[in-house]
């Protein structure tokens, strides 16, 4: 249940990035607009995690997710490659890296 919701956590959230980018391109001020995202990315992060320095990695590895705009593609330390595209394989990722035993380096 909890990985469900985290995938429909930022699936929202790549909606309401989509629809603020179309609006700011429509030329609408959406200078003052609060669109709640940033809670919702702290949701994410802490459905994993349960310390201040891991929520600090977690809320990173989120906005990594949501907003570089590169292949996402992780390489761990024995060089072996995660492809965390999409929303499903990218919360398997963040769990076994902040639950699991197996926590990988990357």
């Amino acid at each position: 249940m909890k990985k469900e919701f985290a995938i429909r956590i930022l699936k929202r959230i790549k909606e309401i990035q989509e629809t603020y980018h179309k609006l700011k391109a429509l030329g609408v001020d959406l200078i003052d607009y609060e669109n709640g995202v940033n809670l919702l990315e702290e949701s994410v992060a802490l459905l994993f995690v349960n310390d201040e320095k891991k929520f600090e990695d977690a809320i990173d590895h989120v906005q990594w997710w949501l907003y570089d705009r590169v292949d996402k593609i992780i390489t761990l330390s024995d060089d072996f490659k995660i492809d965390v595209n999409k929303p499903e394989a990218f919360i398997d990722w963040i769990e076994s890296l902040y639950i699991s035993n197996e926590n990988h380096k990357i």
